[in-house]
């Protein structure tokens, strides 16, 4: 269990998700309740994303 789950947060690690350097990049440029509301979006596309991960290692 312990080997998937440092598998999947190497390769979580290993590519970045361009969504999130998309909305990475557009922070400076927004008010701050909105940047956080950036941040919060990225906790999740990154969750998702490790999520995918996890049931492709389970398959």
């Amino acid at each position: 269990m312990l080997l998937r789950v440092g598998n999947a947060f190497s390769r979580l690690s290993s590519k970045p998700d361009d969504r999130c350097t998309l909305l990475t990049a557009l922070k400076p440029y927004l008010r701050q309740g909105r940047q956080e509301r950036v941040d919060e979006a990225i906790r999740i596309l990154q969750m998702l994303r490790l999520a995918e991960l996890f049931r492709k290692e389970v398959d």
